[in-house]
């Protein structure tokens, strides 16, 4: 199991591994909070506060190098199959012990290179696995004093790494309600520790003038049903099909099992919250992107035992498993090779110095020369900042960030929103030149 792991991530730590743009953007967070710009208040961002200072931490004592990332990611991502492996275990979830969960689950770990990162849903996902060993363990053996909280603060913490998570909450409620026998005051313990990890940081945000900005621009702001899809659908089917279509065969094969006793029923069910949780937490967030389907990783891999124990013969077991191996190495590769996907890190990055981004580019910030404009780092938000600006208000705040920055460069592959900057702010059309290919340089 561990060779396994060991193997499907020996390949990210050559530092010729592409850098994607999702860890590109949270490497562009960690520098603008170290140049003193503070979360929510100096700039809109739909990521949680813990996230951020993790990255701001990374940013701080390593600057830009992403094998840091890729190795805490790691290391998180064993972690997290070990204490499946062990909670699974000692709970006897499954009809019998064994690891071929943990080897299921370090596969669908690699399904995909974005899987690699050091992601909000990573970092969040390892304290929702805590939450949900607990809920398991009170359906087992019953109440006890402290259990209700832990879960509670468990779910909180998560949240905090990503803001979606908090739909979780739900899971964990109506697992009680339906198979435990938790009294009633057991849940408002719940809801305390849900609710304090969120409290103490909201109270961090008051101290620093940005009580307002927590839930405005950061709770609420995570949650929406307008949204960016970034990611390619062609290679998203090449990567998850084999998976996918397993997982969808095991589903079927555990409703219909007669290995599983009552407890282990119910247990099942609670997964199937679990997949209806994230796929609701993903379709409320702000993006969907291939870390996206991470949360998605623990039930594919409880679901996909029953495909294997169902398929009896040893030799066609063996053989799936070569396969779906053969499959992830395949993607790992392509990956590596640009076979994959399109935003890879180049090393002929050129240098612009401070730029306002509106592309989707984002791998022109691995050239540590070039810097964002604070408020124009995420592409959503400045679509739909630039996309009102008939609003005075926005137009205001824009120009008053533009004077205060002034990038040395406009970069829009489409040159529609910056026609429209332009047209909105005559100022800054005075300021800058056309250059071609998209690209305004500032002449003034």
């Amino acid at each position: 199991m561990i060779i396994v792991f060991i193997i499907t991530r020996y390949i990210i730590f050559d530092p010729s591994f592409p850098v994607s743009s999702q860890e590109t953007y949270f490497s562009v967070l960690g520098i603008k909070m170290n140049e003193g710009y503070f979360l929510y208040k100096d700039f809109t961002e739909n990521i949680a506060p813990l996230s951020a200072v993790v990255y701001w931490s990374l940013e701080y004592f390593w600057n830009q190098d992403f094998l840091i990332y890729h190795i805490i990611a790691a290391i998180i991502t064993l972690y997290q199959v070990l204490y499946f492996t062990y909670f699974f275990n000692r709970l006897q979830i499954f009809p019998e012990q064994n690891f071929i969960p943990a080897f299921l689950f370090i596969l669908f770990s690699s399904l995909n290179f974005e899987f690699f990162s050091l992601s909000p849903q990573l970092m969040g996902s390892t304290f929702l696995l805590f939450a949900i060993s607990h809920v398991y363990q009170l359906i087992l053996k019953g109440d006890s004093p402290d259990e209700a909280y832990k879960i509670g603060l468990f779910c909180g913490i998560a949240s905090l790494f990503y803001f979606p998570f908090l739909i979780f909450s739900v899971v964990v409620i109506l697992s009680l309600a339906l198979f435990s026998n938790v009294p009633l005051k057991k849940y408002f313990i719940l809801a305390l520790g849900l609710l304090f990890p969120l409290l103490m940081s909201w109270l961090l945000f008051v101290y620093f003038d940005a009580g307002k900005d927590f839930f405005a621009k950061g709770v609420f702001f995570s949650f929406s049903l307008n949204k960016i899809f970034n990611f390619y659908f062609k290679d998203f089917l090449l990567l998850f099909s084999i998976g996918f279509l397993i997982t969808l065969i095991g589903f079927f094969k555990a409703v219909n099992s007669p290995d599983l006793i009552y407890y282990q029923q119910r247990c099942r069910i609670i997964v199937f919250f679990w997949v209806s949780a994230g796929i609701l937490a993903e379709i409320t967030s702000f993006e969907i992107n291939y870390i996206s389907f991470w949360i998605l990783v623990f039930p594919m891999a409880y679901y996909s035992f029953f495909f294997f124990q169902y398929v009896k013969k040893w030799w066609m077991r063996y053989s799936i498993y070569l396969m779906f191996l053969c499959s992830v190495f395949l993607g790992i590769i392509g990956y590596k090779y640009g076979v994959l996907q399109h935003d890879f890190k180049n090393d002929k990055i050129p240098t612009f110095g401070k730029i306002m981004l509106i592309s989707s580019k984002l791998p022109i910030y691995q050239n540590k020369d070039n810097h964002p404009v604070i408020g124009f780092v995420n592409l959503k938000l400045t679509y739909n900042l630039l996309n009102n600006l008939d609003d005075p208000h926005i137009v205001l705040k824009t120009y008053l960030q533009m004077k205060r920055e002034l990038p040395k460069y406009i970069i829009d592959e489409q040159m529609v929103l910056s026609k429209k900057l332009f047209k909105a702010i005559p100022q800054l059309s005075k300021m800058y030149e056309y250059k071609g290919n998209g690209v305004y340089r500032r002449c003034r």
